[in-house]
């Protein structure tokens, strides 16, 4: 029985791995009350930071986001303390002198 559970949680992580790179869509979670953020392998690349085990903090990755968007991410941020779910932005990632 934990054998199937483990196999099919592997299966599916690799479909969701597949499903987000074919689209170009990266993964990751805030915890608000220790303010880590998790990446997967994609919104590492994305992010262009090294795979590392460290702790990434909002701060950390906030010095990559485009000043126009970034008043506007911190205010969703600040959002999710007060009224906890799921949320969805946009923004750029300034990456050297390339935006993405």
């Amino acid at each position: 029985m934990v054998r199937q559970a483990t196999i099919s949680a592997v299966w599916d992580a690799n479909r969701l791995r597949i499903a987000t790179d074919a689209a170009g869509v990266a993964l990751w979670s805030w915890n608000v009350d220790t303010d880590q953020i998790a990446l997967d392998e994609q919104a590492q690349r994305m992010w262009r930071l090294p795979p590392s085990d460290d702790v990434i903090t909002f701060e950390d990755l906030s010095a990559r986001i485009h000043p126009k968007d970034l008043d506007r991410v911190r205010a969703a941020f600040s959002a999710t303390r007060d009224k906890p779910g799921s949320y969805e932005i946009d923004f750029r990632i300034l990456d050297g002198k390339d935006i993405r």
